[in-house]
């Protein structure tokens, strides 16, 4: 009897050993990705941890005193897009986002907007802050550095106000026209930057993108000569358009422009990839010297095309 109890109790013990290692399959994350960056004024010391071999990348941006993006506001038109982009910032460490509607976003835009960025849908600019007058708060916002992203339109006609206004003097005071926007995707396009392989910018889309000639193209380029994502100067504040609309491919794009602290002044001044195993721990030398490491940003990002980790030291 004593036997069969002793039976009973190393079955019961296996039981749950095996009980156990399924529930950690569920609870439990076997995969592990981190980072750590002393950044300095020439170079950057740095650190990966993984648990599995997989792609990494490092770049420097030298932001010559402007302010990279901080704090996000997603202007939602209803669909789902703004989840998304949420999603693909969390997967990289940045979580100060608020999304909200359009009639909650002139009183979010007050206080200085340094750092801060506001992500609009596609489409005209919400009547709420843009009405085609300098004292507009979308004004008001770039003159004082803060940040746009936003999806372009094209349209001969807007209603603003209830009034129409002519797209060439909509856009007069961002320096575009009617003809700046692409109007048909070219299936002939090309990488025009480096920040588009160190990023691994996924979305090859041009319509709605500008013309490459319009600021700083920083992802693909068309054949016909247009611009999936391009970066501008507007007043004192970065705009930057990405052509495809709102999509899946984009989001992530998107999320890594905002992480790795992309302005209308930054400089890539280094940059090195490659696959890591275990631990690695190297140095970055930049490209040139830089204007003070208080103005380098540092992104490291882990995956490749498919992002599972990423921060901005």
């Amino acid at each position: 009897m004593k036997q069969d109890n002793y039976v009973l109790v190393i079955a019961m013990i296996m039981i749950l050993i095996v009980a156990i290692g399924g529930i950690s399959i569920y609870f439990i994350n076997p995969y592990n990705y981190d980072a750590d960056v002393v950044v300095d004024a020439d170079s950057a010391e740095y650190s990966i941890d993984v648990s599995n071999p997989i792609e990494y990348n490092i770049l420097a941006l030298d932001n010559f005193g402007i302010r990279p993006t901080e704090s996000l506001i997603i202007c939602s038109d209803g669909g789902n897009y703004s989840e998304r982009v949420k999603t693909q910032l969390k997967i990289r460490g940045f979580n100060d986002v608020e999304i909200m509607d359009s009639k909650d976003l002139s009183d979010a835009m007050t206080g200085d907007p340094s750092g801060r960025a506001i992500i609009l849908p596609q489409g005209p600019f919400p009547e709420e802050i843009y009405s085609g007058s300098s004292s507009d708060p979308l004004l008001v916002w770039l003159a004082a550095g803060g940040s746009i992203y936003w999806f372009g339109y094209l349209a001969d006609e807007y209603i603003v106000n209830g009034s129409p206004m002519l797209a060439d003097d909509y856009f007069s005071p961002f320096g575009l026209s009617k003809e700046s926007f692409c109007t048909v995707q070219d299936g002939n396009v090309y990488r025009f930057d480096e920040l588009c392989t160190q990023l691994c910018f996924r979305d090859i889309n041009v319509v709605n993108g500008l013309r490459y000639d319009i600021g700083r193209p920083i992802s693909y380029v068309s054949d016909s000569g247009y611009s999936a994502i391009t970066v501008m100067k507007v007043l004192n504040g970065t705009m930057i358009v990405l052509g495809g609309g709102q999509s899946g491919e984009n989001s992530a794009d998107l999320a890594q422009i905002i992480v790795s602290g992309i302005t209308y002044n930054s400089e890539l001044i280094g940059y090195e990839s490659g696959i890591v195993r275990n631990t690695m721990d190297d140095s970055l030398t930049y490209i040139h010297s830089s204007s003070g490491k208080e103005n380098v940003s540092v992104y490291v990002h882990i995956g490749g095309y498919y992002t599972v980790y990423g921060e901005r030291f």
